[in-house]
């Protein structure tokens, strides 16, 4: 296991000013995000090739690029061609994918079948580079809970087709069965967390330092670690978003935090 960044976290700086952020603070690799400024669009090969560049001045590697592509999109196959391209020119090994527009209660057995067939597509293509795909864990899409998961791996049948792990709801989260089910699949993980608002807030949770929200994140690296799991464990937002001084302090203190806990798991 191993701590890392996902650029979108700092999406308000330049690709370049994100990744020495992330370099001072002691992470030794990042997830790029997959639109602009941090990933032009359309398609530029120059500003791909200068990011791997910077990376490398850094001793800094970016393991995954973390694409919109979605299997649901009408552009679907020339935007999954596209990512397949930037991944290659940032050395990445895992694309980030999303999978359709609607949750599964919403879903008729068509939209499974083609999202399914639109992943293996893309996964043959994958594998062709050495690539592997990860579906976001995320609501508004198939991939929203496990038994979802495991029937899109399941309908797809890739074996380069796994996971971002995430926890959607802080205040709703059973980790030991959601791991059981989906642990032998997961690849990466994204890393925010949330305490409970003050009362007479509007919103019923505010975000916070990683290490003190309700999420447990050193139990869910216990779990996962007896499925293999040894990927990026990432700060995907900060504490203090939109405040720079806010932000920054938080990236420091997230990066002690994911670089001691995935070193003592």
């Amino acid at each position: 296991m191993k701590a890392g960044f996902a650029t979108i976290a700092l999406r308000q700086l330049d690709v370049y000013e994100a990744i020495g952020h992330a370099a001072a603070a002691g992470f030794e690799a990042v997830e790029i995000w997959g639109r602009p400024p941090h990933t032009p669009d359309p398609y530029d090969e120059r500003h791909t090739l200068a990011i791997r560049e910077h990376l490398e001045q850094k001793r800094m590697t970016a393991p995954v690029f973390g694409s919109y592509v979605n299997s649901a999109d009408p552009e679907f196959d020339i935007k999954a061609a596209t990512a397949l391209e930037i991944a290659g020119g940032l050395g990445s090994s895992i694309i980030r994918v999303w999978v359709g527009d609607e949750e599964p209660p919403f879903a008729s057995d068509d939209d499974w079948r083609n999202n399914a067939a639109r992943l293996k597509w893309m996964c043959e293509r994958a594998a062709d580079n050495g690539l592997t795909l990860a579906m976001e864990m995320h609501g508004g899409t198939l991939a929203l809970a496990p038994d979802s998961v495991l029937r899109l791996i399941d309908l797809a049948g890739a074996d380069n087709l796994k996971l971002n792990y995430q926890v959607n709801d802080p205040t709703n989260h059973d980790l030991e069965h959601s791991v059981a089910l989906v642990g032998p699949h997961v690849v990466m993980v994204h890393a925010q967390n949330f305490v409970k608002s003050p009362e007479g807030s509007p919103n019923p949770l505010e975000r916070s330092l990683i290490q003190d929200g309700l999420v447990d994140y050193p139990r869910l690296l216990r779990l996962l670690k007896p499925h293999g799991f040894h990927g990026l464990v990432e700060v995907e937002f900060l504490k203090g978003d939109p405040n720079p001084e806010v932000m920054l302090d938080a990236l420091r203190k997230d990066a002690l935090y994911l670089n001691k806990i995935t070193a003592e798991t």
